[in-house]
Order: structure tokens, then sequence, then C-alpha cells
């Protein structure tokens, strides 16, 4: 799976992702502002223990193959996902 993590994923998560062989780029490293269009994932964690977090995040992202194409909000117990809209074309001129 190809993943792309925003400014605020830890380092550990990245690492722990490429170490699963996942293909990660992640904007803070290289892309910082950049928007995602492939997909969203949100993560709204407790934040008590970030080993914990760390483990959600990773096998979170491993248990589902379709988050391309929806906006997805992910608790300390649930994941909710919706449909990301459709792209409106404006002939070009976007």
């Amino acid at each position: 799976m190809r993943v792309l993590t925003d400014e605020n994923v830890s380092s550990a998560v990245i690492r722990g992702l490429r170490a699963t062989g996942q293909d990660v780029l992640a904007v803070k490293e290289s892309l910082a502002g950049a928007p995602a269009t492939a997909g969203i994932i949100l993560f709204r964690l407790s934040g008590g223990d970030p080993s914990a977090d760390n483990w959600r995040v990773l096998s979170v992202l491993q248990s589902r193959t379709d988050w391309p194409g929806h906006f997805s909000v992910v608790t300390d117990d649930r994941i909710r996902m919706r449909p990301l809209p459709a792209r409106v074309s404006n002939g070009g001129n976007e």
C-alpha cells in the first residue's frame, strides 16, 4: 500500500510502516503543506500513551485496503469512513 503521512505523524510510525514494507511518503520529510487526493485518514487518538497510539496507527493501516477514495476518522476504538466527493472538472480551468 502507498501511504502519505501528514506532518504530525510520528517518526516511529513512519519507520514502523516502512519496516512492514509500506511505501511511505512523509509530508514532513519532503512535501510540507501539500494536500492529499487519494484518500484522507484522520487519527484522533487519546495521546495518553505514544506507544499505544503508534501501535493503533500501524495496526489500523494494515487492517484495510479500501482507504483510497475515502475520508476516514480513526479513534482509539473505531474507524469511520465516508466516500470523498467526486472531483468536478471545470473544463480544464483548474
